[in-house]
């Protein structure tokens, strides 16, 4: 997992936060050619900030971002 200012970055499943109020949005991108997936909206929120669930299966990557 790479965690930035800005986003993150994981391989693994869990609930992210940046710890701003800002609604996340996960892009999770797949094999063969890890092309975008599909996306997920935060709604969720961890110690009052604003969160997204991601679950992710084997060979799937995510990054998560303020909502756009």
């Amino acid at each position: 997992m790479v965690i930035g200012e800005d986003r993150i970055v994981t391989c693994s499943s869990g609930t992210f936060s940046l710890g701003g109020d800002e609604p996340l949005t996960a892009y999770i991108y797949g094999p063969p050619g890890g092309e975008l997936d599909r996306t997920v909206e935060g709604q969720s929120t961890v110690d009052g900030r604003a969160a997204v669930e991601v679950t992710l299966s084997e060979g799937e990557a995510a990054v998560v971002m303020a909502a756009e």
